[in-house]
């Protein structure tokens, strides 16, 4: 009796959610056939229902391979840098290059927004992206506050939801009218901050308790 191969398997499920992730991209979600999806990998009908019982199952494997790639990207960019709005221009700069390499497009994420609307699965995994990027900018925030960088009496939470907010309407924008560039969402997250931010020169040219009181 065969044992099935364990590598084998998930290098043909990665194969095919990569065909698929191209093949919406290039079709769209409701064009896109089970022939369409398996022409590239070159499987059968059958051997793709074996991973993914329906459709539906199929986007999910797909958004869920998005957002983990996501969160890598995420951890990776937020753990090098404290400025948060460099921190949101190199994260972008990096999902939007990904983004390029496997073929997912401006059509495809606004289906993905429409589908959301019907469909829970989907909408957890929209939800769950806004939620991660908000707590990840907000541990940013509260590490250039310990750093002595951010005012301490700056609202984290208030600050970290408006950044979310601003790139998310940003990219929402680019999806929806025209392209919005990284650069502009990190001139737009700087506005945001940059009042908080604790001015270096003027903190340097404070006199200490000391010289005041000699």
């Amino acid at each position: 009796m065969r044992t099935a191969n364990p590598e084998k398997i998930a290098q043909q499920r990665s194969d095919i959610v990569a065909a698929a992730i191209r093949t919406f991209g290039r079709r769209g979600l409701s064009a896109s056939s089970t022939d369409h999806i398996c022409k590239e990998p070159a499987i059968s009908p059958a051997r793709l229902s074996y991973y993914f019982k329906n459709g539906d199952a199929l986007i999910d494997a797909v958004l869920q391979h998005l957002d983990e790639t996501s969160d890598a990207l995420a951890t990776e960019k937020f753990a090098v840098q404290d400025s948060v709005p460099d921190i949101m221009a190199t994260y972008l700069g990096a999902i939007e290059k990904y983004l390029v390499e496997v073929g997912y497009t401006h059509s495809l994420q606004r289906e993905i927004l429409n589908l959301a609307e019907r469909n829970p699965k989907v909408r957890r995994h929209v939800r769950g992206g806004y939620q991660k990027a908000n707590t990840l900018v907000m541990s940013a925030l509260e590490r250039q506050r310990a750093n002595g960088k951010l005012r301490r009496d700056a609202d984290v939470e208030a600050l970290g939801l408006a950044v979310v907010l601003a790139v998310s309407g940003a990219q929402l924008l680019d999806v929806t009218s025209g392209r919005v560039s990284v650069e502009q969402i990190r001139k737009v997250v700087d506005t945001i901050v940059s009042p908080w931010m604790v001015d270096a020169r003027a903190a340097s040219e404070k006199p200490s308790k000391r010289s005041r009181s000699s």
